[in-house]
């Protein structure tokens, strides 16, 4: 896919978890609740993450990360993981990254 397509795709589900935010929550936590959006810039801006929300899920406050990726990427756990390590160090915070 060109870089052009792809950034439609992923600005695309960008906004869709800003319109709705609890329905990805949760879709992917279930039992979790919204709380605010959380800035995805990390170490020093040359990573950003795509959407990451604090919310609470059994009785916890917690960063739901969340990565989209339209087409199949060999890296992606890697950068996952590296997202998640990132974010639990920045926010002391459990990190779910999905």
């Amino acid at each position: 896919m060109d870089k052009q397509a792809q950034f439609v795709w992923d600005d695309t589900m960008k906004r869709l978890v800003c319109v709705h935010p609890q329905h990805f929550v949760s879709w992917l936590l279930k039992g979790a609740t919204f709380q605010r959006f959380v800035d995805g810039e990390m170490r020093n801006k040359t990573m950003r993450a795509d959407a990451i929300l604090e919310v609470v899920f059994r009785d916890e406050p917690m960063l739901l990360h969340i990565e989209f990726q339209r087409d199949s990427d060999g890296e992606m756990a890697q950068r996952l993981l590296e997202y998640n390590i990132y974010a639990t160090r920045a926010y002391k915070r459990s990190v779910l990254s999905c």
